[in-house]
């Protein structure tokens, strides 16, 4: 096949223009690993305060609608990051998996506005809240993936606060 030298141009052209590309997905203007490390480690620390404020919140209603929020802007702030290309696809699993949390906190916070004396709407509650639980083992797996990506140790949870310490047992006195 016989190639006309305009198309061999346009060829040259275009490959030239295809590397070029390739060249800025490396993207020189992308954060070091460091930088992004201390983007992370704000994120979660952020995260995790306003998690434990809103867990003041005065029912279940405005606790779930406030954390369905938090973990909204946490996805937000994450997908902002720019990430390495080799990382990208760990940053979109976290993305994913906090507004799945969002999702399913607001539907929880509905469920729970809903009269708890009425058997149904608690155990339709339970069952939102079980599928928030799962869904935040998937947050958990998603987080420290990237982390470990960052060179950063794994963390236990990074939506929500940590439960309330085990109430010691009472000793008796001789």
């Amino acid at each position: 096949m016989k190639v006309s030298r305009p198309s061999m141009v346009f060829g040259s052209v275009a490959l030239t223009a295809a590397l070029a590309c390739s060249a800025c997905s490396s993207s020189p203007s992308a954060p070091s690993v460091a930088t992004l490390r201390q983007q992370v480690l704000a994120i979660t620390a952020s995260t995790n305060a306003r998690l434990a404020k809103d867990k003041s919140a005065k029912n279940p209603a405005q606790t779930d609608a406030k954390y369905a929020l938090d973990f909204h802007r946490a996805a937000g702030e994450f997908h902002a990051l720019k990430f390495p290309t080799s990382m990208r696809h760990d940053a979109d699993a976290l993305v994913t998996a906090l507004n799945t949390m969002s999702t399913e906190a607001t539907a929880v916070g509905l469920a729970a506005a809903k009269n708890q004396s009425v058997e149904a709407n608690v155990s339709k509650m339970a069952q939102l809240n079980l599928k928030l639980i799962e869904e935040e083992k998937v947050e958990k797996t998603a987080i420290n993936t990237l982390r470990n990506d960052l060179g950063l140790p794994p963390e236990p949870t990074t939506t929500r606060p940590p439960p309330p310490s085990q109430p010691q047992p009472l000793k008796s006195t001789p």
